[in-house]
């Protein structure tokens, strides 16, 4: 009986969630929300968590989960014509974590899935989609149906109704229904949201504080996918260098792209994209210069990077100033001699040229160190004319990466 009347809002996970995100919701969804009459009082907790959110609509719980969730679906697809979609089907224990606003508000945008699933475990990812939002990962399979959004493309897959229950109604739902690949099935790149599990489940039958330990599992599993390696240094400090060896060490890496990187940076910036729009296939970037509209990304958005990919690491690659400047002045590409081109675009001397690279150099390195100074696991300050490369592959150990591939390439 004690068991029935858990206030959830007491729950420790739920007490000491950290919420620091001040976007709000841009629109509401209509939601069911299953609900055994026997915790009736958990109503509460739910309508208090999700007002702001979802028009709710209590179901009364059946026999089994995979009983509700098929009579919630089953009473959708009979009214599709006139329900709102995207439309919610909840469970009476499922709370939001930070950064939950920030998916929500873009679900809006979707039109080719058909569910987002926001307090998934046991997650198996996609290798790629084309057509993913940069928000979300594609799932092949997952487990937890506490908060999913549906969308009206799930329900059109379907002739008639028996043809839906096929598909759905195999017990328990949460491991059949959500390993079927035919389904396009997103999740946020964060854990934003779960279940309250440090209870005994009426469904599960059985005391559900392990799954703790399931969803710090899918957290870690999403971290990672957005797990990048930006080498913040300017060009002639080893750039091409250290693109060969990841290449080597079979890293994916982009290397200046013909301008195109820094170029594809500032204008998803702009648009308010992810940075990494359109190369999110690599994971490391490096070079991210555009000399012909002077943009020199790695300067501008480091901080912006961090921000948007926040389990990543930095590098910032450095080397002695006056060499650096006349590895510049060598350089020679497309564009004729590199000084040259700043002489003509900036109408400067070469003295003047080199004077604004050598102050640009000590300005950018001294915001890196001192944005990085709370942080200094995320950052590895490497000097290539003094620094073994040990030095870098202990900064990754989790990738492994082999010193005998490390070569000084693109000396000028």
């Amino acid at each position: 009986m004690l068991q029935s009347k858990l206030d959830y809002s007491l729950n420790s996970c739920y007490k000491n969630r950290i919420i620091t995100s001040t976007e709000k919701p841009q629109f509401k969804l209509d939601a069911f929300c299953i609900n055994l009459d026997k915790k009736y009082h958990n109503m509460h907790f739910i309508n208090s968590e999700w007002k702001d959110f979802c028009n709710i609509t209590r179901f009364s719980g059946l026999g089994s989960a995979t009983e509700s969730h098929v009579e919630i679906l089953k009473n959708i697809y009979i009214n599709r014509k006139s329900v709102k979609f995207p439309i919610v089907v909840m469970e009476d224990d499922v709370y939001r974590k930070n950064d939950f606003t920030k998916y929500w508000n873009k679900l809006l945008k979707l039109n080719t899935c058909d569910y987002v699933t926001f307090d998934a475990f046991y997650l198996s990812l996609k290798d790629s989609d084309s057509d993913l939002p940069s928000y979300f990962a594609s799932l092949k399979g997952h487990r937890m149906m506490g908060f999913t959004v549906y969308y009206k493309k799930f329900f059109d897959r379907f002739r008639t109704i028996n043809e839906l229950v096929l598909a759905i109604n195999r017990i328990p739902i949460d491991i059949n229904f959500t390993k079927n690949e035919k389904f396009i099935k997103y999740t946020p790149k964060q854990q934003v949201c779960c279940q309250i599990v440090s209870k005994f489940s009426d469904t599960a039958k059985k005391v559900t504080s392990h799954y703790l330990d399931y969803y710090k599992e899918a957290e870690n599993i999403l971290k990672e996918i957005d797990k990048k390696i930006f080498i913040i240094g300017f060009n002639k400090t080893g750039t091409r260098s250290f693109m060969h060896y990841f290449i080597k060490n079979s890293i994916p890496v982009i290397h200046w792209d013909e301008n195109r990187l820094a170029r594809a940076i500032k204008f998803n910036y702009d648009n308010k994209q992810k940075l990494l729009t359109n190369y999110e296939n690599f994971t490391v970037f490096c070079d991210m210069e555009d000399i012909h509209n002077m943009n020199f990304a790695h300067v501008t958005y480091f901080k912006e990077m961090d921000k948007q990919y926040p389990n990543s690491k930095f590098i910032l690659n450095i080397r002695n100033v006056e060499k650096w400047i006349e590895s510049r002045n060598n350089h020679q590409d497309d564009n004729g001699n590199y000084t040259d081109y700043f002489c003509k675009k900036l109408n400067l001397t070469k003295e003047e040229v080199n004077d604004k690279w050598r102050k640009e150099f000590y300005e950018h390195n001294n915001n890196v160190i001192k944005y990085f100074s709370d942080k200094p696991n995320k950052l590895l300050v490497f000097h290539i004319e003094n620094d073994n490369i040990e030095k870098l592959n202990d900064f990754l150990p989790e990738y492994q990466l082999n010193a005998d591939f490390y070569n000084h390439e693109g000396k000028t």
